[in-house]
Parts: structure tokens; C-alpha cells; sequence
């Protein structure tokens, strides 16, 4: 088995009204958060407008 030295993680949180996101870096077995937010999804009314 191979051992995975370098990992870059996109992890996400799909809300209806708010949706997060976070970037994760795994390198040399160091754990590193290269980015995070939110995207304000109220301006969309339409469910279907949001998902797009």
C-alpha cells in the first residue's frame, strides 16, 4: 500500500441560505486551511436558481 504524502481537501456545506466551503491541505503531516467562507445564497429566490 502507498502512502499518500500530499492531500488538498474541498469540503462543503450546501445550504438553502447560506452555503459554506473550506479548503484543506494535508502535506508532510502538516494540516494547513488554505481557504473558508460563505456564499449568501438569499438573493436567489428559486431553489433551482441557487443550485445553478
Amino acid at each position: 500500500m502507498s502512502k499518500i504524502d500530499n492531500v488538498k481537501i474541498l469540503g462543503i456545506d450546501p445550504g438553502t441560505q447560506v452555503m459554506g466551503y473550506a479548503i484543506l491541505d494535508y502535506f508532510g503531516g502538516n494540516h494547513t486551511v488554505e481557504a473558508l467562507g460563505v456564499i449568501k445564497l438569499k438573493k436567489y429566490k428559486d431553489h433551482q436558481e441557487k443550485l445553478k
